[in-house]
Protein backbone atom coordinates (compact mmCIF):
# COMPACT_ATOMS: atom_id res chain seq x y z
CA UNK A 1 0.00 0.00 0.00
CA UNK A 2 2.88 2.36 0.85
CA UNK A 3 4.45 1.65 -2.54
CA UNK A 4 1.28 2.69 -4.37
CA UNK A 5 1.10 5.97 -2.46
CA UNK A 6 4.70 6.81 -3.36
CA UNK A 7 3.99 6.30 -7.09
CA UNK A 8 0.99 8.61 -6.87
CA UNK A 9 3.10 11.38 -5.37
CA UNK A 10 5.69 11.07 -8.16
CA UNK A 11 2.95 11.20 -10.81
CA UNK A 12 1.43 14.34 -9.32
CA UNK A 13 4.87 16.01 -9.23
CA UNK A 14 5.45 15.22 -12.91
CA UNK A 15 2.09 16.66 -13.87
CA UNK A 16 2.81 19.87 -11.99
CA UNK A 17 6.19 20.20 -13.70
CA UNK A 18 4.60 19.71 -17.11
CA UNK A 19 2.02 22.41 -16.39
CA UNK A 20 4.78 24.79 -15.28
CA UNK A 21 6.83 24.19 -18.46
CA UNK A 22 3.77 24.70 -20.64
CA UNK A 23 3.17 28.02 -18.94
CA UNK A 24 6.72 29.13 -19.53
CA UNK A 25 6.51 28.16 -23.20
CA UNK A 26 3.23 29.98 -23.61
CA UNK A 27 4.74 33.04 -22.03
CA UNK A 28 7.67 32.87 -24.47
CA UNK A 29 5.37 32.51 -27.48
CA UNK A 30 3.36 35.49 -26.34
CA UNK A 31 6.44 37.84 -26.46
CA UNK A 32 5.47 40.92 -28.53
CA UNK A 33 7.58 41.91 -31.58
CA UNK A 34 8.27 45.63 -31.98
CA UNK A 35 8.90 47.38 -35.31
CA UNK A 36 11.22 50.32 -35.95
CA UNK A 37 10.30 52.52 -38.93
CA UNK A 38 13.21 54.48 -40.41
CA UNK A 39 12.40 57.78 -42.18
CA UNK A 40 14.49 60.05 -44.44
CA UNK A 41 13.83 63.38 -46.12
CA UNK A 42 13.49 63.30 -49.90
CA UNK A 43 16.08 66.02 -50.48
CA UNK A 44 18.43 65.33 -47.61
CA UNK A 45 17.45 68.15 -45.27
CA UNK A 46 14.28 69.38 -46.97
CA UNK A 47 11.14 67.86 -48.44
CA UNK A 48 8.66 65.42 -47.00
CA UNK A 49 9.69 62.54 -44.78
CA UNK A 50 9.65 59.23 -46.64
CA UNK A 51 9.84 55.72 -45.29
CA UNK A 52 13.32 54.35 -45.83
CA UNK A 53 12.72 50.86 -44.39
CA UNK A 54 11.30 48.96 -41.41
CA UNK A 55 13.16 46.53 -39.15
CA UNK A 56 11.75 44.22 -36.44
CA UNK A 57 13.49 44.27 -33.08
CA UNK A 58 15.41 41.21 -31.89
CA UNK A 59 14.24 39.10 -28.93
CA UNK A 60 16.67 40.92 -26.63
CA UNK A 61 15.11 44.31 -27.48
CA UNK A 62 17.89 45.42 -29.82
CA UNK A 63 17.49 46.24 -33.51
CA UNK A 64 19.90 45.85 -36.38
CA UNK A 65 20.34 49.24 -38.04
CA UNK A 66 19.86 49.39 -41.83
CA UNK A 67 22.50 50.66 -44.22
CA UNK A 68 23.03 54.39 -43.91
CA UNK A 69 20.80 56.49 -46.11
CA UNK A 70 22.50 58.12 -49.10
CA UNK A 71 21.39 61.38 -50.68
CA UNK A 72 23.54 63.16 -53.26
CA UNK A 73 25.43 66.04 -51.70
CA UNK A 74 24.73 64.98 -48.11
CA UNK A 75 26.28 62.71 -45.50
CA UNK A 76 24.42 60.62 -42.93
CA UNK A 77 24.90 61.60 -39.27
CA UNK A 78 22.59 59.46 -37.07
CA UNK A 79 19.03 58.31 -36.30
CA UNK A 80 16.85 60.37 -33.94
CA UNK A 81 13.50 59.79 -32.24
CA UNK A 82 12.05 63.19 -33.18
CA UNK A 83 11.65 64.95 -36.54
CA UNK A 84 13.80 67.86 -35.37
CA UNK A 85 16.66 65.42 -34.74
CA UNK A 86 17.39 67.00 -31.39
CA UNK A 87 20.79 66.26 -29.90
CA UNK A 88 19.31 64.62 -26.78
CA UNK A 89 17.03 62.32 -28.78
CA UNK A 90 19.56 60.01 -30.42
CA UNK A 91 17.95 56.64 -31.09
CA UNK A 92 19.22 53.82 -28.84
CA UNK A 93 19.15 50.69 -31.01
CA UNK A 94 19.97 48.47 -28.03
CA UNK A 95 16.72 49.12 -26.17
CA UNK A 96 13.51 48.99 -28.19
CA UNK A 97 10.48 48.80 -25.90
CA UNK A 98 7.72 49.42 -28.41
CA UNK A 99 6.92 50.32 -32.01
CA UNK A 100 8.82 53.49 -32.85
CA UNK A 101 9.58 55.82 -35.78
CA UNK A 102 13.06 57.30 -36.07
CA UNK A 103 14.44 60.00 -38.36
CA UNK A 104 17.70 60.38 -40.28
CA UNK A 105 19.82 63.47 -39.73
CA UNK A 106 21.61 64.41 -42.97
CA UNK A 107 24.19 67.17 -43.24
CA UNK A 108 25.49 68.87 -46.36
CA UNK A 109 28.77 67.27 -47.33
CA UNK A 110 31.74 69.63 -47.45
CA UNK A 111 34.77 68.74 -49.51
CA UNK A 112 37.92 70.30 -50.90
CA UNK A 113 38.08 71.06 -54.62
CA UNK A 114 41.42 71.11 -56.43
CA UNK A 115 41.39 72.19 -60.08
CA UNK A 116 44.46 72.37 -62.32
CA UNK A 117 44.08 74.84 -65.21
CA UNK A 118 45.72 74.82 -68.63
CA UNK A 119 48.88 76.44 -67.30
CA UNK A 120 49.30 73.93 -64.50
CA UNK A 121 48.12 76.25 -61.73
CA UNK A 122 45.97 74.63 -59.02
CA UNK A 123 42.96 76.41 -57.55
CA UNK A 124 41.88 75.02 -54.17
CA UNK A 125 38.45 75.61 -52.62
CA UNK A 126 38.05 74.44 -49.02
CA UNK A 127 34.79 73.51 -47.28
CA UNK A 128 32.84 73.45 -50.52
CA UNK A 129 29.23 72.32 -50.22
CA UNK A 130 28.79 69.26 -52.39
CA UNK A 131 25.24 70.27 -53.31
CA UNK A 132 26.73 73.07 -55.41
CA UNK A 133 29.00 70.77 -57.40
CA UNK A 134 26.86 70.71 -60.54
CA UNK A 135 26.86 74.52 -60.84
CA UNK A 136 30.59 74.70 -60.06
CA UNK A 137 31.32 72.09 -62.70
CA UNK A 138 29.45 74.17 -65.30
CA UNK A 139 31.63 77.18 -64.36
CA UNK A 140 34.83 75.23 -64.93
CA UNK A 141 33.53 73.78 -68.20
CA UNK A 142 32.74 77.26 -69.51
CA UNK A 143 36.10 78.66 -68.41
CA UNK A 144 38.00 75.78 -69.99
CA UNK A 145 36.10 76.18 -73.24
CA UNK A 146 36.86 79.93 -73.26
CA UNK A 147 40.54 78.92 -73.24
CA UNK A 148 40.09 76.32 -76.01
CA UNK A 149 40.43 73.50 -73.50
CA UNK A 150 38.14 70.89 -71.94
CA UNK A 151 37.33 70.35 -68.28
CA UNK A 152 37.38 66.57 -68.00
CA UNK A 153 35.41 66.15 -64.77
CA UNK A 154 36.17 65.10 -61.20
CA UNK A 155 38.41 62.43 -59.72
CA UNK A 156 38.85 61.19 -56.17
CA UNK A 157 42.65 61.00 -56.41
CA UNK A 158 45.34 63.52 -57.29
CA UNK A 159 46.62 61.25 -60.08
CA UNK A 160 43.26 61.56 -61.91
CA UNK A 161 42.78 57.81 -62.22
CA UNK A 162 39.58 57.25 -60.19
CA UNK A 163 36.56 59.03 -61.65
CA UNK A 164 34.14 60.46 -59.12
CA UNK A 165 30.53 59.39 -59.33
CA UNK A 166 27.69 60.92 -57.36
CA UNK A 167 27.19 59.27 -54.01
CA UNK A 168 30.81 58.13 -53.58
CA UNK A 169 32.22 59.14 -50.20
CA UNK A 170 35.08 61.59 -50.73
CA UNK A 171 36.74 64.38 -48.75
CA UNK A 172 38.48 65.93 -51.75
CA UNK A 173 37.90 66.06 -55.49
CA UNK A 174 40.40 66.78 -58.24
CA UNK A 175 39.66 68.25 -61.67
CA UNK A 176 41.78 69.52 -64.52
CA UNK A 177 41.75 71.20 -67.90
CA UNK A 178 42.96 69.10 -70.81
CA UNK A 179 43.48 69.55 -74.52
CA UNK A 180 40.95 67.35 -76.32
CA UNK A 181 42.29 65.99 -79.59
CA UNK A 182 39.66 64.66 -81.99
CA UNK A 183 40.64 62.39 -84.86
CA UNK A 184 37.88 62.77 -87.43
CA UNK A 185 37.82 60.52 -90.50
CA UNK A 186 34.75 62.21 -91.95
CA UNK A 187 32.45 59.39 -90.92
CA UNK A 188 33.22 58.89 -87.25
CA UNK A 189 35.73 60.17 -84.72
CA UNK A 190 37.90 59.20 -81.74
CA UNK A 191 39.12 61.44 -78.92
CA UNK A 192 42.12 61.52 -76.64
CA UNK A 193 43.10 64.01 -73.93
CA UNK A 194 46.53 65.59 -73.65
CA UNK A 195 47.97 67.65 -70.81
CA UNK A 196 48.26 71.19 -72.27
CA UNK A 197 51.83 71.90 -73.29
CA UNK A 198 52.79 68.27 -73.71
CA UNK A 199 53.23 66.31 -76.94
CA UNK A 200 51.15 63.38 -78.11
CA UNK A 201 52.16 60.26 -79.93
CA UNK A 202 50.79 59.41 -83.33
CA UNK A 203 47.74 57.24 -82.65
CA UNK A 204 47.95 53.50 -83.14
CA UNK A 205 46.34 51.84 -86.12
CA UNK A 206 44.11 49.90 -83.70
CA UNK A 207 42.52 53.20 -82.72
CA UNK A 208 42.33 54.84 -86.14
CA UNK A 209 41.83 52.17 -88.80
CA UNK A 210 38.23 50.97 -89.15
CA UNK A 211 36.90 48.00 -91.07
CA UNK A 212 36.07 50.19 -94.07
CA UNK A 213 39.55 51.77 -94.26
CA UNK A 214 42.72 50.71 -96.07
CA UNK A 215 45.46 50.59 -93.39
CA UNK A 216 47.92 52.02 -95.89
CA UNK A 217 48.18 55.67 -96.87
CA UNK A 218 46.82 57.14 -93.65
CA UNK A 219 47.63 60.84 -93.27
CA UNK A 220 46.83 63.46 -90.62
CA UNK A 221 46.14 67.13 -91.31
CA UNK A 222 44.81 69.96 -89.16
CA UNK A 223 41.06 70.26 -89.78
CA UNK A 224 40.97 74.06 -89.46
CA UNK A 225 43.64 74.43 -92.16
CA UNK A 226 44.27 71.17 -94.04
CA UNK A 227 46.21 72.79 -96.88
CA UNK A 228 48.78 75.60 -96.76
CA UNK A 229 48.74 78.67 -99.01
CA UNK A 230 51.32 77.08 -101.32
CA UNK A 231 49.10 74.03 -101.81
CA UNK A 232 51.12 71.71 -99.61
CA UNK A 233 49.40 69.66 -96.95
CA UNK A 234 49.38 71.04 -93.41
CA UNK A 235 50.41 67.75 -91.86
CA UNK A 236 50.23 67.26 -88.12
CA UNK A 237 53.59 67.55 -86.37
CA UNK A 238 53.43 65.10 -83.50
CA UNK A 239 56.64 66.50 -82.01
CA UNK A 240 54.98 69.82 -81.20
CA UNK A 241 53.21 70.43 -77.87
CA UNK A 242 49.43 70.46 -77.86
CA UNK A 243 48.17 73.71 -76.36
CA UNK A 244 44.44 73.66 -77.10
CA UNK A 245 41.52 71.54 -78.25
CA UNK A 246 42.41 70.32 -81.71
CA UNK A 247 40.55 68.55 -84.49
CA UNK A 248 42.67 66.42 -86.79
CA UNK A 249 41.36 65.15 -90.10
CA UNK A 250 42.30 61.56 -90.82
CA UNK A 251 42.83 61.14 -94.56
CA UNK A 252 42.33 57.62 -95.83
CA UNK A 253 41.25 55.58 -98.81
CA UNK A 254 38.77 52.80 -99.42
CA UNK A 255 40.27 49.30 -99.76
CA UNK A 256 40.37 48.21 -103.38
CA UNK A 257 41.51 51.50 -104.94
CA UNK A 258 44.67 50.30 -106.65
CA UNK A 259 47.71 51.88 -108.17
CA UNK A 260 46.57 51.08 -111.72
CA UNK A 261 43.59 53.40 -111.17
CA UNK A 262 45.99 56.37 -111.16
CA UNK A 263 47.56 58.19 -114.08
CA UNK A 264 49.97 61.09 -114.22
CA UNK A 265 49.05 64.59 -115.33
CA UNK A 266 52.01 65.49 -117.53
CA UNK A 267 51.47 69.21 -116.95
CA UNK A 268 51.23 69.35 -113.15
CA UNK A 269 53.09 66.15 -112.39
CA UNK A 270 50.33 65.10 -110.02
CA UNK A 271 48.01 62.13 -110.41
CA UNK A 272 44.43 61.77 -111.47
CA UNK A 273 42.16 58.92 -110.48
CA UNK A 274 40.37 57.27 -113.39
CA UNK A 275 37.43 54.87 -113.58
CA UNK A 276 37.33 53.25 -110.16
CA UNK A 277 35.12 50.22 -110.71
CA UNK A 278 36.41 47.44 -108.47
CA UNK A 279 34.32 44.37 -107.52
CA UNK A 280 36.09 44.29 -104.15
CA UNK A 281 34.54 47.67 -103.27
CA UNK A 282 31.09 46.76 -104.56
CA UNK A 283 30.94 43.41 -102.79
CA UNK A 284 32.22 44.74 -99.45
CA UNK A 285 29.23 47.08 -99.08
CA UNK A 286 31.21 49.61 -97.07
CA UNK A 287 29.06 52.26 -95.36
CA UNK A 288 31.36 55.02 -96.59
CA UNK A 289 33.66 55.53 -99.57
CA UNK A 290 36.76 57.75 -99.42
CA UNK A 291 38.56 59.02 -102.50
CA UNK A 292 42.13 59.83 -101.41
CA UNK A 293 44.21 62.86 -102.29
CA UNK A 294 47.51 61.11 -101.54
CA UNK A 295 48.74 57.61 -102.23
CA UNK A 296 52.04 55.78 -102.15
CA UNK A 297 53.32 54.59 -105.54
CA UNK A 298 56.72 52.99 -105.90
CA UNK A 299 57.60 53.97 -102.33
CA UNK A 300 56.86 57.62 -103.03
CA UNK A 301 53.89 59.64 -101.77
CA UNK A 302 52.10 61.25 -104.71
CA UNK A 303 49.35 63.89 -104.71
CA UNK A 304 46.01 63.24 -106.43
CA UNK A 305 44.30 66.37 -107.76
CA UNK A 306 41.58 65.15 -110.15
CA UNK A 307 38.98 62.36 -110.27
CA UNK A 308 37.61 61.35 -113.67
CA UNK A 309 34.87 58.95 -114.72
CA UNK A 310 34.21 57.20 -111.44
CA UNK A 311 30.70 55.69 -111.21
CA UNK A 312 28.69 56.08 -108.02
CA UNK A 313 26.09 53.40 -108.74
CA UNK A 314 25.53 50.54 -106.34
CA UNK A 315 27.01 48.26 -109.00
CA UNK A 316 30.29 50.10 -108.39
CA UNK A 317 30.27 51.17 -104.73
CA UNK A 318 27.72 48.81 -103.20
CA UNK A 319 25.36 50.15 -100.56
CA UNK A 320 27.60 53.01 -99.40
CA UNK A 321 25.57 56.00 -98.20
CA UNK A 322 28.44 58.44 -97.65
CA UNK A 323 31.11 59.69 -100.06
CA UNK A 324 34.16 61.63 -98.90
CA UNK A 325 36.36 63.50 -101.37
CA UNK A 326 39.57 64.17 -99.45
CA UNK A 327 41.21 67.56 -99.00
CA UNK A 328 43.68 68.27 -101.80
CA UNK A 329 41.50 67.15 -104.69
CA UNK A 330 40.71 70.10 -106.99
CA UNK A 331 38.55 68.81 -109.83
CA UNK A 332 35.86 66.23 -110.58
CA UNK A 333 34.63 65.10 -113.97
CA UNK A 334 31.97 62.44 -114.59
CA UNK A 335 31.69 61.35 -110.99
CA UNK A 336 28.03 60.31 -111.11
CA UNK A 337 25.53 57.56 -111.08
CA UNK A 338 24.89 56.38 -114.65
CA UNK A 339 21.50 55.66 -116.20
CA UNK A 340 22.10 52.19 -117.50
CA UNK A 341 23.13 50.61 -114.19
CA UNK A 342 21.55 50.22 -110.79
CA UNK A 343 20.81 53.28 -108.70
CA UNK A 344 22.96 54.68 -105.90
CA UNK A 345 22.33 54.66 -102.15
CA UNK A 346 24.41 57.79 -101.57
CA UNK A 347 22.72 60.31 -99.32
CA UNK A 348 25.72 62.33 -98.11
CA UNK A 349 28.67 63.84 -99.99
CA UNK A 350 31.59 65.73 -98.42
CA UNK A 351 33.59 68.00 -100.69
CA UNK A 352 37.04 69.43 -99.82
CA UNK A 353 37.86 73.12 -99.42
CA UNK A 354 40.41 72.70 -102.22
CA UNK A 355 37.71 71.91 -104.81
CA UNK A 356 37.75 74.27 -107.82
CA UNK A 357 35.92 72.55 -110.68
CA UNK A 358 32.90 70.20 -110.74
CA UNK A 359 31.87 68.93 -114.18
CA UNK A 360 29.26 66.34 -115.12
CA UNK A 361 29.19 65.01 -111.58
CA UNK A 362 26.72 63.93 -108.90
CA UNK A 363 23.84 63.37 -111.31
CA UNK A 364 21.14 60.72 -110.89
CA UNK A 365 21.59 60.74 -107.12
CA UNK A 366 17.98 60.95 -105.99
CA UNK A 367 18.73 60.32 -102.30
CA UNK A 368 20.90 63.42 -101.91
CA UNK A 369 18.91 66.17 -100.18
CA UNK A 370 21.58 68.82 -99.71
CA UNK A 371 25.26 69.37 -100.26
CA UNK A 372 27.65 72.09 -99.15
CA UNK A 373 29.65 73.68 -101.96
CA UNK A 374 33.11 74.87 -100.84
CA UNK A 375 33.82 78.59 -101.18
CA UNK A 376 36.74 78.03 -103.56
CA UNK A 377 34.65 76.33 -106.26
CA UNK A 378 34.93 78.35 -109.48
CA UNK A 379 33.14 76.20 -112.06
CA UNK A 380 30.08 73.92 -111.91
CA UNK A 381 28.76 72.51 -115.17
CA UNK A 382 26.08 69.86 -115.83
CA UNK A 383 26.17 68.67 -112.25
CA UNK A 384 23.86 67.90 -109.34
CA UNK A 385 20.50 68.65 -110.88
CA UNK A 386 20.34 66.38 -113.93
CA UNK A 387 18.14 63.27 -114.05
CA UNK A 388 17.61 63.17 -110.32
CA UNK A 389 14.03 62.03 -110.71
CA UNK A 390 10.75 63.85 -110.30
CA UNK A 391 9.39 65.26 -108.15
CA UNK A 392 12.74 66.24 -106.67
CA UNK A 393 13.97 69.32 -104.86
CA UNK A 394 17.68 69.78 -104.56
CA UNK A 395 19.31 72.39 -102.37
CA UNK A 396 22.80 73.74 -103.03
Amino acid sequence: MAKTKKRAVVLIACLMLAVLCAGVLAACNDTETYTVTFMVRKNGTTGDWQQYTTVDANDDGSVTLPAESTVDGYTFRDWYTDEACSADNVFDESNVTGDITVYALMAEANITLNVRDGEGQVETTNNFGLTGLEAKTAEYEADALANDLTFVGWFTDAAYTQEYTSGVDATALYGRYMAEVTFDNGYESDEIFVVPGETMSQPSSDMIVKSYMDPNDIFYVYADKPVNEDGSFNDVDFTQPVKKNTVITVQWKTPGIRGDNYHENTISGNLYLFNVRVPEIRDANYPVISIPSRITLNDKVRNVETVISSPLNSSAIGTAETLIIQEGIKALNQVSAVFDVTSSFLSSISLPSTMLVIENSFNNLSMIENIEIPDNVEVITSSFWRDAGAPYDFEI
